[in-house]
C-alpha cells in the first residue's frame, strides 16, 4: 500500500568538496540567506490555504519552491578559509549538530545573530516562542551552514556580498567534546538540542 523512491547519484567534481566533517577551534559559524521561512510558509499555508500565497508571497514561496544555493557553494569551495559546509535541509539545531559531532568541536551560536525571513515579523498571531523553533528547528530552509577561519571571514562576507549572495555570521567553534550551545538574547547560555526531522523516524527529534 506503500510506495518507497530510494535515489543514488555518483558524479565528479572539478570543485573543492567540502564535508561536515573540516570545522576547526578559532572557526567562525555562518549561514546564508534567511531561518525559519519554509516552516513559516507551510504554517501559513494550513492556516490560510490560498489566501497565504496572496497575502505572504515570500514565506510561501520558501516552501513551495525552495532553491538550493548552488551558486554560493560554488564560491565557498574557491576559498580555502571555508573548512566546513552541510545544507540546512532538516533544521538548524540538527545541522549544527551533525558539524559538531563530525568535526568532534564544540560550537556556540547567538539568538540575535540568527537571520530570519522579513515577512516573518507580519505573523502577529504566532508567539517569539514558535517563531524561534521555526529558525532553530523547521527545516527545509535549503540554505547552507559552514564554518570559516576567521582571518578569511570578512573577504569571504566581502565578496559574497559583492554577488549579491548573503551571508551571516552566527556563532564560533570551540573546543570539543561535540556539544552546540545557544547563547539566548539575555546573555543565558542552553545547551541546544538536536531538534528538527529525522529520517528514521519521519517526525521531529526529541
Amino acid at each position: 500500500q506503500r510506495l518507497f523512491i530510494s535515489i543514488t547519484v555518483f558524479g565528479k567534481s572539478s570543485l573543492r568538496i567540502l564535508t561536515r566533517a573540516g570545522a576547526k577551534k578559532g572557526d567562525v559559524v555562518f549561514v546564508s540567506g534567511s531561518l525559519g521561512g519554509a516552516a513559516a510558509g507551510l504554517y501559513l499555508l494550513k492556516q490560510m490555504k490560498r489566501k497565504a500565497v496572496k497575502n505572504f508571497p515570500a514565506l510561501c514561496g520558501r516552501y513551495l519552491k525552495p532553491k538550493p544555493q548552488l551558486a554560493l557553494g560554488k564560491l565557498l569551495s574557491t576559498f580555502p578559509g571555508v573548512h566546513s559546509l552541510i545544507d540546512i535541509s532538516d533544521g538548524l539545531s540538527s545541522e549544527l549538530w551533525h558539524l559538531a559531532e563530525s568535526s568532534r568541536i564544540g560550537l556556540v551560536v547567538y539568538e540575535n545573530r540568527l537571520p530570519t525571513h522579513f515577512e516573518m515579523e507580519k505573523i502577529s498571531r504566532v508567539s517569539k516562542a514558535v517563531k524561534l523553533d521555526w529558525v532553530l528547528s523547521g527545516g527545509e530552509d535549503y540554505e547552507l551552514l559552514g564554518t570559516c577561519a576567521f582571518s578569511q571571514w570578512k573577504r569571504l562576507e566581502q565578496e559574497a556580498r559583492r554577488r549579491r549572495l548573503p551571508m551571516s555570521l552566527i556563532g564560533e567553534v570551540v573546543q570539543g567534546p561535540s556539544k552546540v550551545l545557544l547563547t539566548r538574547k539575555n546573555g543565558k547560555v542552553v545547551p541546544l538540542k538536536p531538534q528538527g526531522w529525522n529520517h528514521l523516524r519521519g517526525s521531529e527529534r526529541d
